[in-house]
């Protein structure tokens, strides 16, 4: 597979590039197949060449370009590259984080006070329906009840009365 890439050359403090199409396992400063342009990132000496046409005849052949070369061609005006270049993901800063992290926290605390009163809500609403159902049973509900009352009540004399006639 085929790379357009840079290739660093200069000197020390005062780098310069060749843009080249290499193999992708050939080593950085090893064989290219061609030179395709020059950069020279310097303040005062900015200069950037790029063979555009020889761009596009080898990214059609099937060579892809590093992200920085992708960058530099869009930037000189080839507008076919940017299928290439990937946005880039900054971290959020500190104080964005802190922000977000007490936004989450306001969130669930209102999510935990709105579960709350819907849970206070709902038990008031079946304590006041409890109520109701007490005071409207009927005379024939409330007879059943007290005959097993009344059932219970001669079994616990039953069993009073021997243990007072042995004393």
């Amino acid at each position: 597979m085929l790379k357009i890439r840079l290739q660093r050359t200069g000197r020390r403090n005062a780098p310069a590039y060749r843009l080249v199409v290499a193999e992708h396992t050939a080593p950085i400063q090893g064989k290219f197949v061609e030179i395709v342009g020059n950069y020279i990132p310097t303040k005062h000496n900015y200069r950037l060449e790029i063979k555009q046409d020889r761009v596009t005849h080898w990214i059609s052949v099937g060579a892809q370009p590093s992200q920085t070369v992708a960058r530099l061609c869009i930037k000189e005006g080839m507008k076919e590259l940017e299928k290439f270049v990937q946005k880039r993901v900054m971290k959020p800063s500190k104080a964005e984080q802190q922000a977000a992290e007490e936004a989450k926290k306001k969130a669930e605390e209102e999510t935990a006070a709105k579960e709350a009163a819907e849970a206070e809500k709902t038990a008031t609403e079946e304590a006041t329906e409890a109520e109701g159902e007490t005071e409207k049973k009927t005379p024939e509900e409330d007879a059943p009840a007290k005959e097993e009352e009344k059932k219970a009540e001669p079994e616990e004399t039953k069993e009073e009365k021997p243990t007072e006639e042995k004393k």
